[in-house]
């Protein structure tokens, strides 16, 4: 005997919330992965720059440089020894303008 169309809905939606609950996750352990790679590559780089400075590669007052210009955090800033950043950065002052 054939289910009647409120059992069948029924079945229906119970595979709906099923397929959702599995949807998210997926999404959830995409998302983890991504983080995790995104600080493994930050580590590498990071150890690849301190390495490249002592071995001479890379000038220390590039690496200063490059560190005080995309440190921008508060907590990290303080954490490399850096000094704060002001809100309006003068950053810039007394080089030439572009226009």
């Amino acid at each position: 005997m054939a289910k009647s169309i409120p059992e069948e809905l029924e079945k229906l939606e119970a595979q709906q919330k099923k397929l959702e609950e599995k949807s998210k996750r997926l999404k959830h352990q995409q998302q983890y992965k991504t983080r995790k790679e995104d600080a493994r590559r930050k580590i590498i780089t990071g150890g690849a720059m301190i390495a490249a400075t002592r071995d001479g590669m890379v000038s220390q007052a590039l690496l200063a440089h490059v560190l005080n210009k995309y440190v921008t955090g508060k907590n990290e800033r303080e954490f490399m020894g850096l000094e704060p950043k002001e809100a309006a950065s003068s950053e810039g002052a007394g080089e030439p303008s572009s226009e």
